[in-house]
């Protein structure tokens, strides 16, 4: 939602963190889920857990939106230095794929720039993983263009009444019309009504432990820019704003997978181990009990229990294979994963390499889309980082603006022998140049190693020509 919450905890902040903290969830596997008698909650089975959505999607999207980390060129030796110093050490590269993953599951992913405590240096963090952390940025009303504010929510503990309450931070940064400026303000969260909390102001100092530093209540920030970019998903509406990878479609066949496998589970334990216990209320009077009786609820944050009753599985572990091979297919459809990338082969293998190659222009096009939106976050880290050392006298002074060149190593890399095949058919018509066919295979490679190579291929030619004509006078 493109909102102005104006750095309060409004109604409209409280449902995207509480959908944040589901999605969240549902990446990690961490939702309670159990097997119940139908007369209470004895936990009678451990339940198994199936994460489709973060270890099969989301985790393989990370991996092919970052395979490596891409090439960064700027236009001069001197920008080029700068380029790598910052990806050095703010370690970017170390953070590029979990922030993938949070691109995926959340819509976006924040990367929040600051000075670090111990070191005194520009550091960076991706925000939005700890408790509490939540990233929520303002626009102006029907302002689409970019946000004027952004909260950076986090939450502390503070002793009250001989208990520990919870305190929610706000570190807020925005623009009053002509530089930007930040505020830190705290509150005791009270009961909850209905979708927001009931806040209750408290002096900073409070939300943090003795011996710790208390930033200042508000302050001017030494840099043009906001310190937190947001890293979005595709935008499928058009509305400035990422969605997540998990739509409802996807969530749904997660919820009817963790169904299946866990009554599978609990048949294979029920007809495998013969010491299996089972309550003493279910047990009728003839020494056996009712299957039926079992039920599965599988509990996720903010949502009500969703009971399943299993009704009949003597024999039909075979259905429920048939079960899971329509869901996988529906799986399939719904995100932008291949089953060819997912380790599946198709119709026996008998298809064709082109019917192959095909088969992936989804995912490509999906990896593609995902990546563009990391060049201008690329520019805007390194750009800032500058002009905060400039600000804070960190090194010497160095230019801010940066023109960057990223080359990316293509989502699936090409077959290299049918790659060389088609490249030796273009330059033998005048379609392709020697040196768009060496860009070709070699995507990753710098312009100067591109340059030099082209030079000793040309080389190469010229000395093959020179002894062929020698040859020809021979003869």
């Amino acid at each position: 939602m493109l909102t102005d919450s104006g750095g309060e905890w409004t109604a409209d902040v409280e449902a995207e963190y509480a959908a944040w903290r589901k999605r969240l969830q549902l990446f990690s596997g961490d939702h309670e889920a159990y097997f119940v008698s139908s007369t209470g909650t004895k936990q009678l089975y451990p339940y198994r857990k199936v994460n489709w959505l973060g270890d099969r999607l989301s985790k393989r999207i990370g991996e092919l939106v970052f395979p490596g980390f891409p090439r960064l060129f700027a236009k001069s030796p001197a920008e080029q230095a700068l380029v790598a110093d910052v990806i050095r050490s703010l370690r970017v590269t170390e953070i590029t794929y979990p922030t993938a993953l949070m691109v995926s599951w959340g819509g976006l992913a924040p990367w929040k720039l600051y000075r670090s405590p111990r070191t005194g240096e520009v550091a960076l963090t991706l925000w939005g993983v700890q408790a509490g952390e939540f990233a929520y940025f303002d626009y102006l009303p029907g302002d689409r263009a970019a946000p004027y504010a952004v909260n950076c929510w986090y939450e502390t503990s503070v002793p009250r009444e001989g208990k520990q309450a919870t305190c929610r931070v706000n570190e807020r940064y925005f623009f009053d019309g002509r530089r930007v400026r930040f505020t830190h303000r705290a509150w005791l969260v009270g009961p909850w009504e209905g979708l927001g909390a009931r806040l209750e102001g408290v002096p900073l100092a409070e939300a943090y432990p003795a011996g710790v530093a208390v930033p200042p209540e508000e302050g001017e920030w030494p840099a043009r820019e906001l310190p937190v970019w947001s890293i979005p998903n595709v935008d499928l509406l058009g509305i400035g704003v990422g969605d997540s990878d998990y739509s409802e479609s996807l969530v749904d066949i997660q919820r009817q997978v963790n169904a299946v496998a866990a009554q599978r589970a609990l048949v294979v334990a029920l007809t495998g181990l013969p010491h299996f216990q089972v309550p003493r209320r279910m047990i009728g009077p003839d020494g056996t009990f009712d299957l039926k009786n079992i039920w599965l609820e599988i509990e996720y944050e903010g949502e009500e229990t969703t009971p399943i009753r299993i009704t009949n599985w003597d024999g039909n572990l075979k259905l429920t294979d048939e079960q899971l091979e329509r869901l996988d297919k529906e799986f399939m459809h719904c995100s932008i994963l291949s089953p060819a990338i997912d380790g599946q082969v198709m119709g026996g293998g008998s298809e064709s390499g082109y019917a192959r190659r095909l088969s992936m222009v989804k995912l490509e096009a999906g990896i593609w889309r995902r990546r563009t939106s990391y060049e201008p976050a690329f520019e805007w880290l390194i750009r800032n980082t500058q002009e905060l050392r400039n600000a804070w006298g960190l090194g010497r002074r160095r230019r801010v603006d940066v023109d960057l060149t990223i080359l990316w190593p293509p989502p699936i890399p090409d077959e290299i022998a049918s790659l060389g095949q088609f490249i030796q058919a273009v330059m033998q018509v005048g379609a392709m140049s020697v040196e768009a066919g060496v860009r070709r295979i070699n995507p990753t490679e710098s312009n100067e190693w591109i340059e030099a190579e082209v030079g000793r291929i040309r080389s190469d030619q010229e000395l093959m020509a020179r002894a062929a004509a020698a040859q020809r006078v021979v003869d």
